[in-house]
């Protein structure tokens, strides 16, 4: 009984939280950010996890630099079509695998890295 118990927390655990980490490039132009391209300059050292809970549609957004934590925030309203692909009222999106916040100025961006 106590394996069975086992076995479907890990599982519903797995299922309900994933967990990915982006590079951190910030762009100069307005519209460069959803394809992370154009005007953005990857910054060396930064990363960006973010903790996907399909269960609440809340993701936990943690900014390191150096392996060193800078910042943690939870983004909430989130519309999660998948861990590729979701939305949050706090102007963070993913799109297919590629997360940015765009603006008027340019704004920021990152692709999935091989730090996962």
């Amino acid at each position: 009984m106590k394996k069975l118990l086992f076995i479907f927390l890990v599982f519903f655990l797995f299922n309900t939280n994933s967990f990915a980490r982006y590079s951190l490039a910030f762009c100069y132009k307005k519209g460069d950010a959803p394809s992370c391209s154009g005007t953005c300059e990857i910054v060396e050292g930064e990363i960006i996890d973010f903790k996907i809970n399909t269960a609440n549609n809340t993701i936990i957004e943690s900014q390191y630099s150096d392996t060193k934590l800078k910042n943690t925030r939870v983004l909430e309203g989130c519309k999660i079509v998948d861990k590729k692909n979701w939305q949050c009222v706090n102007d963070v999106t993913m799109v297919n695998d590629t997360w940015y916040v765009d603006s008027e100025v340019g704004g920021m961006c990152g692709k999935y890295s091989i730090f996962k």
